[in-house]
């Protein structure tokens, strides 16, 4: 199978043009203890594939979507070897975009009640709404094959045609510029100097309990905001205290107008959003007003921050230093039949200290607040020499959501798996994903589409 002219156009601007198409890649590992039937998982990936075209066409056999790897006679120390080359191998393996197919699934057998799962989704093909679309239709045919009976049709919602009406694009256009008005470069940027590309950002990560995400739930509903929202507003007000800021413009990613699950070609329907912020309080209501004025916005990123750039003078490129993301694990849903499923890593990637990150630059600071169903996570990505702001920035989100809340949030650690996997009850985020190529890229990608 080949994708459509519009699917593989926009695929071939944004991988051929990343110097490792890799961060592309969205990768989990998913540890299986209990009873498992292999040939009824490959087939619940291939019925994936027929229910969702966006992901490509299995081959004749159907082997290029599922290989199964037997390591349950080897040695322990030869055995663990082999599992870390492979996880390192499918982690940066790229996907071959001209083929078509954009999913690949690894099956390692470590013991008979034992098994690492391996997946590996292009971007282009998958975001959060669509993995736990793609998770929840897996489950539901992996139960249907055990059981032999038919495969229950995933319930698509009706998604009406992405028209842009351009009434509606101009009216945004004029209430994004009115909200820009009369800004300082510092509202976009408080770090000063230049912006570090040559080295890859640095990531850590602290992981909390269940009970301290039930309170932010908590709080949430009391004040009628997403979680999203909160953790935005304690960010504002700590980069406000470090900084003496009055307004801020951060950067967000937008999901859930569709998703790539639901439309037949056009790739994911992820997108940079500005977040514009007017002080000085961001308070919950005025920063959970701006959440939903970001993700109604019609406008595309590069148009955002066109208007941003004119606010500031149009003398040079802006786009915000700090991002915020957040989102649920999106693999939580997957659930399979006398299995208990939990995500893994190799202990090596938990980090509590910087280390350089596999990730695309996305800001100069960006923290992704993670959630699972046993907790959560705070992961932070910064340019090297913006590292100890960023920690400092960490420490004051958490002593005042810590306030909010009325308890510190409790820290877990992760649990020995397999070797050296460690299994998560809050799963962490390894990378954040790009929202757009490098300005010089996305400057060729443009002229390379131009008529």
């Amino acid at each position: 199978m080949t994708n459509s002219p519009g699917v593989t156009t926009r695929l071939l601007r944004h991988h051929d043009l990343l110097a490792d198409p890799s961060v592309l890649n969205l990768f989990y590992a998913i540890g299986i203890d209990g009873s498992l039937d292999a040939n009824a998982l490959h087939s619940a990936f291939l019925s994936l594939l027929q229910y969702y075209p966006i992901l490509g066409a299995a081959g004749d056999d159907g082997h290029d979507v599922l290989a199964v790897h037997d390591f349950s006679g080897g040695a322990a120390a030869e055995t663990e070897r082999a599992l870390a080359a492979l996880i390192a191998t499918e982690r940066k393996r790229s996907h071959n975009t001209h083929s078509g197919l954009l999913v690949r699934v690894t099956l390692a057998r470590l013991l008979p009640a034992k098994h690492l799962l391996l997946l590996s989704f292009h971007h282009a093909a998958a975001d959060g709404w669509s993995l736990a679309l793609y998770a929840a239709h897996v489950s539901r045919a992996y139960e249907a094959l055990l059981r032999g009976v038919p495969i229950q049709h995933p319930v698509q919602p009706p998604v009406s045609r992405n028209v842009r009406l351009e009434e509606r694009a101009e009216r945004d256009r004029a209430t994004l510029r009115a909200e820009l008005t009369v800004l300082r470069h510092e509202a976009v940027d408080p770090f000063g100097g230049r912006r570090s590309v040559e080295k890859p950002p640095l990531r850590w990560s602290s992981m909390f309990d269940a009970d301290f995400v039930e309170r932010l739930q908590l709080l949430s509903a009391s004040h009628r905001v997403t979680v999203f929202s909160i953790v935005v507003s304690a960010i504002a007000q700590q980069l406000q205290q470090m900084f003496r800021l009055s307004d801020l413009v951060l950067g967000t990613i937008v999901l859930g107008r569709r998703s790539s699950a639901e439309m037949a070609e056009g790739g994911a329907s992820y997108q940079g959003a500005l977040l514009v912020l007017r002080g000085p309080a961001f308070d919950l209501g005025g920063v959970g007003a701006a959440v939903s004025a970001a993700a109604a916005r019609v406008l595309d990123y590069e148009e955002q921050l066109s208007c941003l750039s004119t606010a500031l003078g149009g003398h040079r490129a802006a786009e915000p230093a700090v991002f915020v993301l957040a989102d649920a694990h999106p693999m939580s849903g997957l659930r399979l039949q006398d299995a208990h499923l939990s995500v893994v890593l190799p202990s090596a990637c938990i980090a509590a200290d910087p280390r350089p990150a596999h990730s695309p630059n996305c800001g100069r600071i960006a923290l992704f607040w993670r959630q699972g169903t046993g907790g959560a996570s705070l992961n932070v990505f910064a340019e090297p020499a913006l590292a100890p702001l960023a920690q400092v920035l960490q420490e004051g989100v958490l002593r005042i959501l810590s306030r909010w809340t009325g308890a510190a949030p409790k820290e877990q650690a992760p649990v020995p798996w397999f070797g050296s996997l460690v299994g998560l009850s809050a799963p962490i985020a390894e990378a954040v994903s790009p929202v757009r190529l490098p300005f010089e890229q996305q400057a060729m990608c443009n002229k390379a589409a131009a008529p």
